[in-house]
Order: C-alpha cells, then sequence, then structure tokens
C-alpha cells in the first residue's frame, strides 16, 4: 500500500467506495462524484419533486382534503356515467342519419341529467 501510494501523481488521489474497494481517480472526477453527492443530500434532505410535495401536503392535512385538493376519483365518476347512460339507453343509436343521431344524443343526456337530479341523495360530509 505504501508502496502504490509514492507511485501517485500529484494530479491523482485515492477514493474509498461505499463497498471498500480503492480506486485511482483524477481531480475532475473527484470534484464531480462531489458535486452529485452534495446535491443528492440536498434533494434527500428538502423533498422538492411534486410527488413528494403531495405525500407531504396528504400527512399533514389528511387524506379527505388532499383527495378534494386533487380531484381524486373524476375518471371513476366518468366510467361510472357512461355505465349508466348506456345501461339506461342502450349502447346503439336508433336513428341512422348523423343529425338524428347528434339529436339522439342530446336528448338522452338531458334525460339522465333529469333521472340524475331526482335520484341524487342529499349527502353531508361528517368528520
Amino acid at each position: 500500500m505504501a508502496n502504490s501510494l509514492r507511485r501517485l501523481k500529484p494530479d491523482q488521489a485515492l477514493f474509498f467506495s461505499p463497498c471498500g474497494l480503492m480506486s485511482i481517480l483524477n481531480p475532475i472526477i473527484q470534484s464531480f462524484m462531489r458535486s452529485v453527492i452534495s446535491l443528492w443530500h440536498h434533494v434527500a434532505k428538502n423533498p422538492k419533486t411534486e410527488r413528494q410535495k403531495e405525500v407531504t401536503y396528504k400527512q399533514e392535512k389528511g387524506y379527505h382534503p388532499w383527495r378534494v385538493k386533487n380531484n381524486y376519483g373524476r375518471r371513476e365518476r366518468v366510467e361510472n356515467t357512461f355505465y349508466r347512460f348506456k345501461t339506461s339507453f342502450g349502447r346503439q343509436f336508433l336513428s341512422r342519419d348523423e343529425n338524428n343521431r347528434e339529436n339522439e344524443l342530446t336528448i338522452e343526456c338531458h334525460l339522465l341529467n333529469k333521472m340524475f337530479k331526482i335520484g341524487k341523495p342529499i349527502s353531508v360530509l361528517t368528520s
């Protein structure tokens, strides 16, 4: 080990990896590795990604405020609406003409909205 240290050039240095392996690196690589390690430590201490912000918000405020803020479940509501539409009026149009199909779809949407208004329960969030 002492003999190998004597043979090093002035612009080279020893680097100890987490595995315990020893390698010789030049100063450019050393400075790059220092900057990568410091950036990693900064990111680990300060959560800046969108996911980390959302996880922090959810932990601090709770599930329901996070769900309301992000409009979580929107896709589920849309799929449920189309399911309700198709089961109520069928999967096919009755008309063959494009203008008549448009009119048929408009009437069916109005009917679905009326049915939804009549049957929608009044719900209140309790804590």
